[in-house]
C-alpha cells in the first residue's frame, strides 16, 4: 500500500459514489468546526449536542472506510479485467459470415429454398439477411449449419477453422 493517504483521494481509482462517500466523510468530519465558525455565538456544547448525529454518522463513516476502499478497489479491478476479456473475444463481420455462407452453398449445390427446408425456417428472408450480412445466425442455426455443411463453426464464421 504505498503512498496510502494519496490513493485514498485519487480521481482515477473511484466512481462517482466513492467520490461522495469521501465528501461526506470530510462533511462529516469537520462540519461540527464550520458551524462553530459560522455562529460564534452558540456554546461548543450545544453546536456537539446539535451534531451528535454527525458525530454518529461520522464515527460510522471511519470505522467503514477501509471496506469501502477495498470494495472500490477491487470492483474495478473487476470491471478492468472484464473490459480486458471483452477485448480479447474475437469480432465478427456479418458480411464475412454471409460470404462464407454463399460459398459453402454454391460449393454444395444449394438454393436459399433448401438451406430454409434444413433450416426449417419459416420464411427465407432470414436466410436472405444473412447472405447480405444485415444480420448474423443464432447458435442454434451455426450449429445446423456447421453440422449439414460438414465443417466447425469457425469456420462458418471466419473463413477458416483453427488448427489444434
Amino acid at each position: 500500500m504505498k503512498n496510502f493517504p494519496y490513493s485514498l483521494l485519487h480521481p482515477s481509482l473511484y466512481s462517482w459514489y466513492t467520490s461522495l462517500f469521501v465528501f461526506l466523510c470530510f462533511v462529516c468530519a469537520f462540519s461540527p468546526f464550520i458551524y462553530y465558525i459560522a455562529f460564534p455565538h452558540y456554546g461548543k456544547m450545544q453546536i456537539y449536542r446539535k451534531y451528535s448525529l454527525c458525530r454518529i454518522l461520522r464515527s460510522i463513516f471511519l470505522a467503514f472506510w477501509p471496506f469501502f476502499w477495498y470494495y472500490c478497489k477491487y470492483d474495478k479491478k473487476a470491471k478492468e479485467t472484464e473490459t480486458k476479456q471483452m477485448r480479447d473475444i474475437p469480432k465478427f463481420d456479418s458480411r464475412e459470415i454471409g460470404q462464407n455462407l454463399r460459398s459453402l452453398m454454391k460449393q454444395h449445390d444449394m438454393t436459399v429454398k433448401d438451406l430454409q427446408k434444413i433450416l426449417g425456417l419459416s420464411c427465407p428472408q432470414t436466410i436472405y439477411h444473412w447472405l447480405n450480412g444485415d444480420s448474423v445466425p443464432t447458435i442454434d442455426n451455426l450449429y445446423n449449419l456447421s453440422h449439414h455443411f460438414d465443417i466447425c463453426i469457425n469456420e462458418l464464421l471466419m473463413g477458416h477453422c483453427p488448427k489444434v
